[in-house]
C-alpha cells in the first residue's frame, strides 16, 4: 500500500516525522507535490488540481490538513488512492481521522504518533519566549530566524495560530494590542493565499 494516514501528536511532530521519512526514502523538494489548504476547506476542484499535478508520477505527493477535505473531495481522491501512480508515495496528515470517510481510511496504511506530550500552554510559552528574541534582534537577525520559523504554509500557519491563541492567555497580561493586530492579519492573509513567507515578513517585522 502506497497510501499513509498521518495522525497523533502535534502538527510540528508529523511535520517532523514527514520530513524524517522523505529524507529516507532520498526524495528532494523537487519530487514532491504537496496540497495546502488556503481556505477553510479543501474542495473538489483543490483535489481535481492535485491529481493532475501527479500526473509525471513525482515519488511523494502530500495532503496536509486532510481533515478539510470536504465529503466530496475525499471522494474525489478514491481513485487516486487506490491506483496511485507507480513510484509515489501518497502521505495525508491530519488532525483527526474522526471527520475522514471510512473509504479514506480502509485505503491508508493508518500511523498514530500517540498523544502530544508537549502541553498548550508549554507551546505558547515557547511562542513567547520566540517572539521575545525576535524583537530584541536587528532586522538582520529578524530576517535569518524567520527562515528557521517557517519553512512551509502549515509552518506559518501553525506559527500564527499559536501566537493568537498565547496572545489571549493570562501567561500574557499587558499584550501589545498592535502584536495582536499583526497576527490576525497574518491569519486573513494567509487564507487569502499570500505567500507565506512574505506574511511572517510582515507580521515580524511591523
Amino acid at each position: 500500500m502506497h497510501a499513509f494516514l498521518l495522525t497523533g501528536q502535534t502538527s510540528q511532530k508529523r511535520r517532523e516525522w514527514i520530513t524524517h521519512k522523505l529524507d529516507e526514502w532520498k526524495i528532494n523538494q523537487f519530487d514532491k507535490r504537496e496540497l495546502t489548504p488556503s481556505e477553510s476547506s479543501i474542495g473538489i476542484d483543490h483535489v481535481r488540481q492535485f491529481q493532475r499535478s501527479l500526473i509525471t508520477g513525482p515519488s511523494a505527493a502530500i495532503i496536509w490538513q486532510t481533515e478539510l477535505l470536504t465529503p466530496q473531495a475525499q471522494n474525489a481522491l478514491l481513485k487516486t488512492l487506490e491506483e496511485p501512480p507507480r513510484h509515489t508515495r501518497i502521505i495525508l496528515e491530519t488532525e483527526s481521522v474522526d471527520v475522514l470517510l471510512p473509504t479514506i481510511i480502509s485505503r491508508c496504511t493508518v500511523i498514530n504518533l500517540g498523544t502530544s506530550t508537549t502541553s498548550s500552554l508549554d507551546q505558547q510559552q515557547n511562542w513567547l519566549k520566540e517572539w521575545k528574541k525576535l524583537a530584541s534582534c536587528s532586522i538582520g537577525k529578524q530576517l535569518q530566524s524567520i527562515n528557521t520559523i517557517v519553512t512551509t504554509r502549515v509552518d506559518a500557519q501553525h506559527w500564527v495560530l499559536c501566537g493568537i491563541e498565547t496572545l489571549h492567555q493570562d501567561i500574557i497580561i499587558n499584550a501589545s494590542p498592535e502584536v495582536i493586530r499583526r497576527l490576525l492579519r497574518a491569519r486573513t492573509q494567509l487564507a487569502a493565499n499570500v505567500t507565506h513567507k512574505l506574511v511572517i515578513d510582515l507580521c515580524i517585522l511591523g
